[in-house]
């Protein structure tokens, strides 16, 4: 299955980065046309511990707050992790 969705991740400020989900079909009534979908996500790991603590942002399309999350992660193997399930956390919501 295709999932209607695409990504398009880049690097900002040197430590987040940016991931805007772009629609590619009408699905759940987010139409194609919509503009895409802004998150900012960042991770950080704790070598000692294996903890993380994950957040993302989701932006409108006038650069405006609309949700946030925060989560504690545990056992993640290196920080590389830590961005990873930033991103997917703030995929999961987006499919809701």
């Amino acid at each position: 299955m295709k999932l209607p969705i695409r990504f398009r991740y880049t690097q900002i400020l040197n430590c987040s980065c940016k991931l805007e989900i772009l629609w590619t079909q009408n699905v759940q009534g987010h139409s194609s046309n919509k503009e895409a979908w802004t998150f900012i996500i960042d991770g950080s790991w704790k070598s000692a511990t294996g903890n993380a603590g994950i957040a993302w942002i989701y932006l409108d399309h006038n650069m405006h707050q609309i949700k946030r999350q925060v989560i504690v992660k545990t056992s993640l193997q290196d920080p590389l992790m830590a961005k990873a399930n930033a991103c997917l956390e703030a995929a999961r919501w987006a499919m809701k």
